[in-house]
């Protein structure tokens, strides 16, 4: 079932909190090394960390996110989705998209677009960087705000939030 509330959430617990932990302190420094990390890598890691800490493989699953989904819930997603988009016009439909940009890199810009279904309106395409002024608008004359082709917005992790959302 689709939620109608915009604020619904759920907060969950990790199971293997242990191993979440030793796994976030893994990355970091992994980070703090400037190492390129990708999900099998993690995964392996994790699995590794689950043997250390005497999980058996039957009870701990790593995955990345993209083998997480359940791919057999799919169809029947997509029917009550298209059910529920029925009950409003194309025009009062926007599809947006958010990705991080940077292959196998821990991303320091986030992009946005949106667009209408019926495809009458394109939303301003939407950055959000780490930096306040980025380096390469720091010797120029550019009014982020005013001059940019794109609504410019920053935080510490270059993420979308609910604020910059609104």
């Amino acid at each position: 079932e689709v939620s109608k509330n915009a604020n619904a959430f759920k907060t969950t617990s990790p199971k293997f909190s242990q191993i979440e932990q030793a796994l976030g302190m893994w990355i970091g420094t992994a980070e703090q090394r400037q190492l390129i990390l990708i999900g099998k890598v993690i995964c392996q890691k994790a699995l590794e960390f689950a043997a250390l800490l005497g999980v058996s493989e039957s009870d701990f699953k790593a995955s990345d996110e993209a083998e997480s989904a359940l791919i057999e819930f799919l169809p029947q997603f997509r029917e009550e989705l298209k059910d529920f988009l029925k009950l409003y016009e194309p025009r009062d439909i926007f599809n947006a998209d958010e990705c991080g940009l940077f292959y196998c890199m821990e991303p320091n810009t986030s992009l946005l677009t949106s667009v209408r279904k019926d495809g009458t309106e394109k939303i301003k395409p939407l950055v959000i960087n780490k930096s306040c002024m980025p380096l390469a608008f720091r010797y120029e004359e550019i009014t982020l705000h005013n001059q940019l082709p794109v609504d410019y917005y920053h935080n510490e992790k270059a993420w979308m939030h609910q604020d910059i959302f609104k």
